[in-house]
């Protein structure tokens, strides 16, 4: 069989899985996230539902107004190569949340080599859990993207 054929044939295989899944998490091309690292983002949004079940939140659902600025925010990350809440435009968690409707609103931000290793990292810090396990929040979008280093660089945005 071809490289190239495999590539796509893969490439089809992750799509059909994520789109069967439901709307759990974008998955970004092939070419720019390794299949790897698209299933990584689905695991982390797994992990993340099963604490907020224990805390007795309902599991939060994806949704493009959210999706949109947590992908943009990790690119940014990744493009630089450090995480942070600010973006390199200027832009602040309230600038791309602030007029997306919700009432609240909320950003996790993180560098880590994997979805488990994302929310320990988030459950071990106050501010993070408090996004994760607040059951205000109902909606979410939640993105990973590798820098040319090869560092992982994670945002999840909470609305409710």
């Amino acid at each position: 069989m071809a490289k190239h054929t495999w590539k796509y044939r893969l490439a089809l295989v992750v799509s059909i899985v994520a789109a069967s899944a439901g709307p759990l998490v974008a998955v970004p091309t092939a070419a720019a996230l390794g299949t790897d690292d698209a299933a990584s983002a689905s695991q982390a949004l797994m992990l993340v539902n099963q604490k907020r079940a224990m805390a007795g939140c309902v599991s939060l659902r994806v949704v493009p107004r959210l999706q949109t600025p947590a992908e943009q925010q990790s690119w940014d990350q990744a493009a630089r190569d450090r995480f942070g809440h600010d973006g390199a435009d200027g832009s602040t968690v309230n600038s791309r949340l602030g007029g997306s409707g919700y009432s609240r609103w909320g950003e996790n931000v993180a560098q880590a080599q994997s979805a488990r290793a994302v929310v320990n990292f988030w459950s071990n810090s106050p501010r993070h859990r408090a996004n994760m396990l607040n059951c205000v929040f109902k909606e979410t979008g939640l993105a990973v993207t590798r820098s040319n280093s090869g560092k992982l660089y994670w945002t999840q945005t909470f609305g409710g």
